[in-house]
């Protein structure tokens, strides 16, 4: 196991560019379609690594072996598949205990990894600002912890006997506290940056500034779609996890800001210790004032993809916000294939609504426009003012925190139809 004691994040493994055999099980719980989306899934994460897929493999058990996961006669198969193809790693599509990556290696005389190292990794790679590189850590951190019992005899050949005494077992404890002590130091300061993005939240909304985020699966196409409607230059790649630090932009409109906030996607079976890790940047869809969610409606899986970002909203409070789904990519679906879509839950929250777009083409971008503003303004009062020519610096503010339907020009003073929400009102003096 490489030394723990470092103190900035880094990716699990040293692997560059190496070869890998992926291992998935199906139990009788699990549906085949379903299993053979979450390797896919894998093979995706392997390349975001620069891991090359060599070769796959889905087993079906009856439960999974608690020593070897698959059972030792389909270790040494893949160990012979590993052998042919030359390749050197073996990725298990799930998560595998300490003890359960030991002895994998010991008879395949591979590195063994999972589904959760992979994902961490690539966290680890992409994570730029210093919040996403104190979350990381911690979820990395968090993870060796929960390996470390079932590690011992890696730690240390020397470990067992009577007591269990020995070297290994002083290591282990050594690490385990080591490990401990920095996840704390960690937090303290994961603490204070989220101070601060509480601060940030604080003044956007002492400006009446409007905050949406943009969920949903990853690679569904969320910093795509808010490089099309703000007209802005978000990092965006055809990759899993291309977003991991949440990033604000303006959407371009007369009236209050509209602030969309780009956030890391969601995935089947994300690692519990990154959704503990980036609790406070997931608080950013919880405190926003309303959501998008996107859906690449070009997928296979769309609907699996839907529901699980739907339960996990609801697991972060934020299921009974506003929620306006965009299903996006469309132009690579026919028109019998969108007609056949049906998993939208239509009749169970009337505060879900739905918009058809593609970002590629720009297909159905003015209706979402239109859609943004209308659920943003549907809580707001129409009011009319007259404004006397001699004070029309109030014209100015109304622009700046108001919707402005109609403007009439008479000989004392100026007409204004407006919509706006009630704090404002009241703070004109019009309530």
């Amino acid at each position: 196991m490489a030394d723990i004691r470092r103190n900035n994040i880094h990716p699990v493994h040293d692997i560059q560019l190496d070869r890998a055999i992926l291992l998935g099980l199906i139990l009788p719980e699990d549906e085949d379609r379903i299993a053979e989306a979450s390797m896919r899934e894998l093979e995706e994460l392997c390349q975001a690594c620069g891991l090359e897929v060599a070769g796959k493999s889905l087993q079906r058990r009856a439960s999974m072996d608690p020593a070897t996961a698959a059972g030792k006669g389909k270790i040494f198969e893949l160990a012979d598949m590993a052998h042919q193809l030359e390749a050197t790693c073996l990725i298990f599509d799930g998560e595998l205990t300490g003890s359960q990556m030991t002895a994998i290696s010991e008879l395949s005389e591979l590195k063994v990894l999972d589904r959760t190292l992979l994902i961490l990794d690539i966290f680890a790679r992409r994570a730029k600002t210093s919040e996403g590189v104190l979350q990381v850590e911690i979820a990395q951190l968090q993870d060796r912890l929960s390996r470390l019992s079932g590690s011992g005899q890696a730690l240390s050949r020397l470990g067992g006997g009577i007591g269990t005494r020995g070297p290994g077992e002083s290591k282990l404890e050594s690490d385990r506290r080591y490990i401990q002590n920095r996840i704390t130091k960690l937090k303290r300061k994961l603490q204070q940056v989220a101070k601060r993005r509480q601060f940030i939240r604080d003044q956007r909304e002492g400006r009446e500034a409007y905050t949406i985020a943009v969920c949903g699966y990853t690679n569904a196409g969320k910093s795509s779609l808010i490089n099309a409607l703000c007209a802005s230059d978000l990092e965006a790649y055809d990759q899993v996890f291309a977003t991991l630090d949440p990033l604000v932009r303006r959407l371009p409109q007369e009236g209050p800001e509209l602030l969309l906030t780009d956030t890391v996607g969601f995935i089947r079976r994300l690692p519990h210790q990154l959704v503990e890790a980036f609790k406070s940047t997931l608080d950013e869809v919880r405190t926003a004032d309303f959501i998008l969610q996107v859906t690449d409606i070009s997928d296979p899986e769309a609907a699996e993809h839907w529901q699980m970002v739907d339960d996990l909203l609801f697991s972060l409070d934020a299921g009974h916000k506003p929620r306006l789904h965009v299903l996006n990519k469309v132009d690579l679906l026919a028109p019998d294939q969108l007609a056949a879509v049906d998993f939208l839950p239509r009749s169970r929250d009337d505060k879900i609504h739905e918009c058809w777009v593609s970002v590629r083409t720009g297909q159905g971008l003015d209706n979402l426009r239109q859609a943004i503003l209308s659920m943003v303004s549907q809580d707001w009062e129409q009011v009319s003012w007259c404004i006397p020519y001699s004070d029309s610096a109030k014209l100015a503010l109304l622009r700046q925190q108001t919707w402005i339907n109609q403007l009439e020009y008479g000989d004392e003073d100026i007409l204004v139809s407006f919509l706006a929400p009630r704090p404002v009102i009241s703070r004109l003096g019009l309530a």
